[in-house]
């Protein structure tokens, strides 16, 4: 982690605010398991600031810029439809050259690699998908790039060598970077003024070992001149730069390393070459396999994009015919249904008790079916956008007690208590659907009867909570293992055990008043106890606007 002293020493915590760690993903279930990451690792010193798209990111950088607040990491996928990440970073690079650039790929594309290298200084890549330890600890390095660039930066306009050479040699920094730490100078007659001790793990040679002519002779002979040439030539007016070289161990085991160099300048001019060095091996053989692999890869993606296209041609196929299907169902249900009524009431002659007896049982399935069809078509509509929200003034306390009373009988039937909890001294009014709203509370109560033994008692509650309505509605049944409450709003999921798994229905009740309560913007939580009930709670904040409006 990061040395407390050199956080201290920078005052990371600036005026304006913390500095910001940026990550952008158009992938929302990636952006938000890389933000939970990130915050629970740095969320004490760092703002995480997470985006779905480019032009969100070039408006936090803006705004950051603004208010001099740093971002020493922006973490990009490469693959958004507005604007790649090898682009959307060169951006980023030309306001903040010392931002340090993480990009993620899920396809090795060497060409966004190179274009990000060169015209946006990247600092690392990584492949998709990422392991945590993998992330963190390239963000880890990259923190200590850039604050240590940062110190160096500050630090080397008021002090001269000697000084300097103390400073970088300070405990706190040297023994909480992974690698090892050196500086060299510039001049003709190059010399390391210090290296860390990480060098004797990285190369097998101790730190007095560790000279200048001992490094050049053991650089592999096909990477010697173009090493030596980057101290040489170093990039014009730049303050860092990124090497990659061969190197023999002290064992003789051919390793690769990597060099983050910071250029030191004083009087405008080089003056001292300050550097990270790291051992690459394992993910140099990482990238040759990723190498030889990529053509085949590019043919995989090439056929998953069309499955892909099918997919989506086939999904919207679906939905169309879900959408058609309503008359086409409902005409004959309700014509089946019809005539068992008929037969019933006995109007078309005499059934004998085993007629009657079957004619029931087509009338019970006949209804089942219906009411599956059209718990199915809600979903549908509700997944393709389709559900149209009309809002208007009700009392909320009021339709409650309509609800309850329509399941009064159902509840007698089973044994069941239905307490009702409502505090007439105060008028329970909201703006909203009032269909979809009784939707949601049949959905609820019907959910409690279904799944309390007889008996038992489920109810409402309803109460204000500063300017917030909050309903709730529980029951005393057979509660929900914690194991399982992450999959009860997920369409199609039926928590499964011997008292449910007598249960009829299609795993989508709950789903569909999740995804009504969310198009009014209203939250909904659960909380239960194997044995003892659950509880489901909804926030209602105060009204908004009248309007109409559809899910997009």
């Amino acid at each position: 982690m990061l040395s407390l002293d050199l956080v201290n020493k920078l005052k990371l915590s600036s005026v304006s605010g913390k500095p910001v760690i940026l990550c952008v993903d158009d992938e929302l279930i990636i952006l938000s398991s890389l933000g939970q990451q990130l915050k629970k690792k740095y969320g004490k010193n760092f703002l995480i600031e997470a985006v779905d798209s480019a032009e969100s990111a070039l408006e936090i950088v803006k705004n950051c810029n603004a208010e001099n607040i740093d971002i020493p990491v922006v973490i990009c996928d490469r693959l958004m439809p507005t604007m790649s990440g090898d682009d959307l970073l060169i951006q980023i690079h030309k306001t903040n050259p010392e931002t340090r650039k993480i990009l993620l790929t899920g396809q090795a594309s060497t060409t966004s690699i190179t274009n990000a290298v060169n015209n946006a200084n990247l600092y690392r890549y990584i492949t998709k998908p990422w392991s945590n330890e993998e992330l963190l600890s390239s963000v880890e390095e990259a923190l200590g790039s850039f604050y240590n660039d940062k110190f160096l930066e500050e630090k080397t306009l008021e002090l001269e060598k000697n000084l300097l050479f103390e400073e970088i040699k300070y405990k706190n920094l040297i023994e909480h970077m992974s690698g090892a730490i050196y500086i060299m100078t510039t001049d003709n007659n190059r010399e390391f003024l210090f290296h860390s001790p990480q060098i004797a793990k990285i190369t097998h040679f101790s730190q007095e070992e560790f000279n200048y002519e001992l490094w050049i002779s053991r650089i592999h002979p096909e990477d010697k001149d173009i090493t030596i040439n980057k101290f040489n030539f170093p990039p014009s007016g730049k303050k860092s730069f990124l090497i990659e070289y061969r190197f023999f161990r002290k064992d003789g085991e051919l390793i690769w390393l990597e060099e983050d160099i910071t250029i030191i300048y004083k009087d405008k001019l080089p003056f001292l070459f300050q550097g990270i060095r790291n051992d690459i091996t394992n993910r140099k053989i990482a990238a040759d396999k990723l190498r030889l692999y990529a053509e085949e890869i590019e043919k995989v993606n090439q056929k998953l994009l069309t499955a892909f296209d099918q997919a989506e041609q086939a999904n919207k196929s679906k939905s169309q015919f879900l959408a058609n299907i309503t008359h086409e169902f409902n005409t004959p249900l309700n014509s089946i249904l019809g005539y068992c009524q008929l037969l019933e009431m006995e109007q078309i002659g005499k059934l004998n008790e085993k007629q009657s007896k079957f004619i029931s049982y087509i009338y019970e399935s006949g209804n089942h079916l219906l009411a599956l069809v059209n718990t199915i078509l809600d979903f549908s509509k509700i997944e393709v956008g389709r559900v149209v929200i009309e809002k208007e003034d009700f009392d909320l306390g009021q339709l409650m007690e309509e609800v309850v009373n329509a399941q009064e009988a159902i509840a007698n039937e089973k044994g069941i208590t239905i307490d009702l909890e409502i505090n007439k001294a105060n008028k329970f009014s909201i703006f909203a659907d009032r269909t979809r709203i009784k939707q949601v509370l049949i959905n609820l109560i019907s959910n409690a009867l279904k799944f309390t033994p007889a008996g038992k008692k489920v109810g409402f509650k309803i109460f204000k909570q500063a300017d917030n309505t909050i309903l709730t509605c529980w029951d005393t049944g057979i509660g929900i293992p914690d194991s399982e409450l992450g999959r009860v709003f997920e369409p199609f999921e039926q928590i499964r055990n011997n008292f449910t798994i007598k249960t009829k229905g299609t795993g989508l009740g709950l789903s569909i008043v999740k995804s009504i309560l969310d198009l009014h913007g209203f939250s909904i939580n659960l909380t239960s106890e194997v044995g003892k009930g659950s509880t489901f709670t909804i926030t209602i904040p105060p009204k908004q606007m009248p309007s109409i409006f559809s899910k997009t």
